[in-house]
């Protein structure tokens, strides 16, 4: 009896374990690429084997957020808190870490991110609009 549930504890494991594991978009992330995907030279992101380079750094989605945790992995939440509410654009902005260029429109600037405390805020390096 002992044995058996040893055994399909052994079983489980992996099962538990590749459940917990995130499925994440590996095109369009930073340089080094997993196995299955290649280093776009002209823009330092990873592509499919086989797929063609794209010709500009994808724009940012703009997609509305309130915490980093709502965006897509290569973005953050362009905003912050004053006064105990929050303020800024409420959108999700592509990271420009390093010499990663912005797609057209767009700059690399220092903002505050993550509904930080104007006071003391967390900043990231994103690509916001050249307005």
């Amino acid at each position: 009896m002992r044995r058996a549930v040893l055994l399909s504890g052994v079983l489980l494991f992996p099962l538990l374990v590749g459940g917990c594991v995130p499925h994440a978009e590996i095109s369009g992330a930073p340089c080094d690429c997993p196995d299955g995907y290649v280093c776009c030279e002209t823009l330092m992101v990873c592509v499919k084997v086989g797929a063609q380079c794209p010709l500009e750094y994808p724009s940012s989605s703009a997609s509305p957020c309130t915490a980093n945790s709502l965006c897509d992995r290569t973005e953050a939440c362009w905003i912050w808190t004053e006064d105990g509410g929050l303020q800024g654009p409420s959108e999700c902005r592509r990271r420009c870490p390093q010499e990663y260029p912005c797609s057209q429109g767009e700059v690399c600037d220092l903002v505050p991110t993550n509904a930080s405390p104007q006071e003391d805020p967390e900043l990231l390096r994103l690509c916001i609009p050249e307005s």
